[in-house]
């Protein structure tokens, strides 16, 4: 997930009290001694008593939340990570954040449709949506076997990356080779090839440009790429 757990609990505009700050720092060590399911249960015994206010709550609901996700208590952690995302007490990065864990989460259980809605949904509610989400988005398009709209999502995001002169991730440009060479847009998939292979040269990549050009119709394009 976007958050790490020692950013779970920070400095949000309001303060916690000192009882619900206690009992959240109590299950926040549980976590960070990867008892998970012993934090959880001091969450809804101990922390869900001492956090009253709106925002204490949803200081508790971060925690209880990552807590099932970590335990994949999926139910329960998309029941409560919607609950962090219409909150009206958390910031924007923190509702954001929430929106990309729980895209996650529905991508894991292989409901794609869940994605691409709550996507939609946070982009028109004006949420923050990176790259990372972009990309959650565009595999839960080419899962739906919408190839073309894939395509319109990581096309940009990897050229963006090439004109700040920034290393593009080597998983994006497999999965941008991938949808051309499944659409079999060959001079493109050669083209992300030629990058795959500047940037991440491995013998795995360059076996399968050779097996790729053994096809007798592909022959000029091979020619004019880097093996």
């Amino acid at each position: 997930t976007h958050n790490d757990v020692t950013s779970i609990i920070d400095h949000q505009p309001q303060r916690l009290s000192v009882a619900c700050q206690r009992a959240l720092d109590q299950s926040h060590e549980l976590i960070r001694e990867h008892k998970v399911a012993e934090a959880e249960e001091d969450l809804t015994l101990s922390a869900r008593l001492q956090c009253n206010s709106d925002y204490e709550s949803d200081q508790y609901l971060r925690l209880l939340a990552y807590a099932f996700s970590h335990q994949k208590k999926y139910t329960q952690a998309i029941k409560v990570y919607r609950q962090i995302i219409a909150s009206e007490h958390l910031d924007l990065v923190t509702r954001s954040d929430a929106v990309y864990t729980l895209a996650q989460i529905h991508y894991l259980q292989g409901d794609y449709q869940h994605v691409v809605s709550q996507v939609i949904d946070a982009s028109a509610k004006q949420m923050l949506i990176d790259d990372d989400l972009q990309i959650l988005l565009a595999r839960s398009y080419h899962h739906r076997a919408e190839a073309d709209k894939a395509l319109a999502i990581i096309d940009p995001i990897i050229q963006q990356a090439v004109s700040k002169q920034q290393i593009v991730k080597e998983t994006w440009l497999v999965f941008s080779w991938n949808l051309y060479l499944d659409a079999q847009l060959f001079e493109q998939a050669f083209l992300v090839g030629d990058q795959l292979m500047a940037y991440y040269p491995n013998d795995q990549h360059r076996l399968r440009v050779r097996r790729i050009c053994q096809r007798e119709d592909l022959l000029s394009l091979c020619n004019g790429m880097a093996n």
